[in-house]
């Protein structure tokens, strides 16, 4: 029974460890630039683009080493990427060239974005009411084998 309460706790541990690594980061392509222009991440990390704006627009990476491409971008049209390798990337927009941007990839997770305000009555994005599903699970089976050994403790005594 300790193992068994061990492995979930481990399992716990280890699945809040892989959902809190990763992050992702958001722009917003805002009538004719990407807002903000300057994106640092670590590696493994997203950024996630939208469209603002009325008019058209691409994500489109300027590097040979991290290459992406959102295709045309309609208003509210959305495009995720997950930056792999560190270094600095450039981006534009294919359809109007002057919109640039850059996403700088550290080996170090990057700091969480600035989080707006939340309107009232409502949990911030980000807040702590948002918990990873698996690390739910990982405390769930934690719980679950700490009540099989305390079950099995009273059980003994009992007899």
């Amino acid at each position: 029974m300790r193992r068994l309460l061990g492995l979930g706790l481990a399992f716990a541990l280890i699945v809040s460890v892989q959902t809190a690594r990763a992050a992702s980061q958001s722009a917003n392509i805002v009538d004719f630039s990407f807002e903000p222009a300057a994106i640092s991440v670590g590696v493994g990390d997203s950024v996630t683009w939208t469209n603002t704006g009325s008019a058209p627009h691409t994500v489109s990476s300027q590097s040979d080493v991290e290459t992406f491409d959102s295709g045309t971008l309609g208003s509210g049209g959305t495009f995720t990427y997950t930056f792999n390798k560190t270094g600095s990337f450039d981006f534009q927009c294919n359809v109007h060239p002057r919109m640039v941007g850059t996403v700088t990839v550290s080996s170090a997770p990057a700091a969480p974005a600035p989080v707006a305000p939340a309107a009232p009555g409502m949990p911030a994005s980000g807040s702590a009411t948002q918990l990873p599903l698996l690390g739910l699970l990982g405390a769930a089976g934690a719980l679950l084998a700490a009540g099989l050994v305390l079950r099995r403790r009273i059980a003994i005594r009992h007899q």
